[in-house]
C-alpha cells in the first residue's frame, strides 16, 4: 500500500471533530451505533478513528 495515497484519510483522523468526522462517514458511525446504543458521539468517533487506522495500516 501507496502511504502517500492513504495520508489525506490519516490526516482526517487527526484533524476532524467528533461531530465532523461522524457526518464524513455516516454509514459507518450508524452501523457503530447500532451495535453499541449506549455509546455516546465521542465513543463513536473513537471506534470509528480506530477502525479507519486499522485500514489504513493493514
Amino acid at each position: 500500500m501507496n502511504l502517500l495515497s492513504t495520508a489525506p484519510y490519516f490526516k482526517i483522523l487527526f484533524v476532524l471533530s467528533e461531530t465532523k468526522l461522524l457526518r464524513k462517514y455516516p454509514e459507518l458511525a450508524q452501523a457503530i451505533k447500532q451495535a453499541n446504543p449506549s455509546y455516546s458521539d465521542e465513543e463513536i468517533a473513537s471506534v470509528l478513528r480506530n477502525y479507519i487506522q486499522s485500514q489504513i495500516t493493514a
